[in-house]
């Protein structure tokens, strides 16, 4: 179900990005919001050293994309044997 559910978030976030990408949460490449205030329009986005508790992971540093990491985190690849 997890693995379902990323994925179906994963091709959203990835769809965004090729129709419109301002669509994603902190617009072109999904960088991620810190904070945001409504009728002033204020936003703080994540600076690249200071990640406020959301981690940089292959999807994106967004709230989604750490949503998405750890539905996929348990997963495992598993390498077989080569026989020669």
């Amino acid at each position: 179900m997890g693995l379902h559910m990323a994925l179906a978030m994963a091709a959203t976030l990835t769809l965004n990005e090729i129709v419109d990408p301002g669509a994603n949460e902190g617009g072109p490449g999904d960088p991620g919001v810190v904070s945001f205030a409504s009728q002033g329009y204020s936003e703080q986005r994540i600076s690249p050293t200071s990640f406020a508790g959301l981690r940089k992971t292959p999807f994106g540093t967004s709230a989604r994309a750490n949503k998405i990491a750890d539905l996929v985190s348990h997963l495992k690849v598993n390498i077989p044997l080569r026989m020669h």
